[in-house]
């Protein structure tokens, strides 16, 4: 299985990247009282419409499907309205072993707002979410509080991807049809979290 990374040069006419999150609601018969329990798994959903293409443009998305085969292999998609943050140093997991909705990171520039919220992150190939504005401490460290648990726990200094944050993708059909006219070809593609 090969990753690519998705061709700027297709970026989407219109995109939604939303999160399926794993979780289960148990409901009394008796009172109707609901609680929700939820589990790590929660993964990125993608749909998305790439404009008419010219001729050129359209070579490189029938290269770029044929790489792909379907579901054989992944695609590293980034969310084009992304901004990213400013610099803030070269974050990396503080302590290995971590578990749940936070993560504990260090080497960020002291003493600053190093993300604000709805910032993406990429730690162990998980794209998540900042819930809340962050601010390092004088000693570089910060805690992340994430939109899903950790799937995986991700290794002491493993790297804290912040700029150019992405989501490991596949395709959820095997196939994905082109509607061609003359010099131009449109396509709305399918695809989910790989992990």
């Amino acid at each position: 299985m090969a990753t690519i990374d998705w061709p700027r040069e297709l970026a989407p006419q219109s995109s939604q990247l939303d999160v399926a999150y794993n979780d289960m609601s148990f409901e009394s018969i008796f009172t109707n009282y609901q609680q929700v329990v939820s589990f790590p798994g929660a993964y990125w959903t993608l749909s998305m419409t790439l404009p008419p293409l010219g001729r050129e443009k359209e070579r490189l998305l029938a290269a770029t499907m044929g790489k792909l085969r379907g579901r054989q292999n992944t695609f590293r998609f980034r969310d084009y309205r992304f901004l990213p943050p400013s610099p803030a140093g070269s974050p990396v997991v503080d302590g290995g072993g971590q578990a749940g909705a936070q993560l504990v990171t260090r080497d960020w520039t002291p003493n600053s707002v190093v993300l604000r919220a709805a910032d993406y992150v990429t730690v162990n190939n998980q794209l998540l979410r900042i819930t809340e504005d962050v601010m390092s401490g004088s000693d570089g460290r910060a805690i992340l509080p994430l939109n899903m648990l950790l799937r995986a726990s991700p290794a002491n200094g493993a790297q804290i991807n912040y700029l150019t944050p992405y989501a490991v993708m596949r395709l959820v059909s095997s196939s994905n049809p082109m509607r061609r006219q003359v010099g131009q070809a449109t396509i709305t593609l399918q695809a989910r979290e790989v992990f």
